[in-house]
């Protein structure tokens, strides 16, 4: 068992873990003063993806090209999913078709 003042050096994964994890920190700070509202963040493959809600700024950084289309798809209805990075992590959104 730890003993509570021991402090452990940190091993290579769990270093990684907790490097993505500050640079989440920093995406959400950004996304938020971009007025994008977080919903989750996925750790399931090799770097970080925050889903983001779908709102006139994704529209507007699909407009501009800063983001782009990757998936369409159908689900409840069509809808597209689009990308782009802050601060080195991947952010995307669902945008539901008429």
């Amino acid at each position: 068992m730890l003993q509570p003042n021991t402090t452990k050096q940190l091993n290579k994964n769990n270093a990684v873990m907790l490097a993505y994890l500050e640079q989440v920190e920093k995406a959400v700070r950004r996304l938020n003063e971009m007025g994008l509202t977080v919903i989750n963040v996925h750790f399931e493959k090799i770097r970080p993806t925050v889903r983001v809600m779908n709102n006139a700024v994704t529209e507007q950084l699909e407009k501009d090209q800063q983001a782009y289309v990757y998936h369409v798809g159908r689900d409840v209805g069509r809808y597209q999913e689009a990308q782009f990075t802050v601060e080195g992590i991947r952010v995307v959104w669902r945008k539901y078709l008429n």
